[in-house]
């Protein structure tokens, strides 16, 4: 899964890279901005995702945690944000 700052353009023009490159390879994902990524699937609240991978600052990442709560699913946060405390790398 996906998660990204849908007013970030660099947060999206990562992701459609992102998303081309996990076709590439036969991964199948999902995001919570569908409608400006071509080739994800819908986020949907009822899935058992692997990972949500964050392309954002720490609000996004907070964003992401908000929509796996109470599921065993692990954050991986890229900081693509101002200050990103909570981010584990950088693009």
């Amino acid at each position: 899964m996906l998660v990204i700052h849908p007013t970030r353009p660099d947060a999206l023009e990562f992701a459609i890279e992102l998303i081309k490159a996990f076709s590439a390879e036969g991964v199948v994902a999902a995001t919570n901005f569908k409608e400006a990524i071509p080739g994800a699937l819908p986020y949907d609240p009822l899935a058992n995702y692997e990972v949500a991978v964050v392309l954002g600052g720490d609000g996004t990442i907070l964003r992401a945690a908000e929509l796996v709560l109470g599921k065993n699913i692990p954050i991986l946060g890229i900081n693509l944000g101002n200050v990103g405390f909570l981010a584990e790398i950088q693009r």
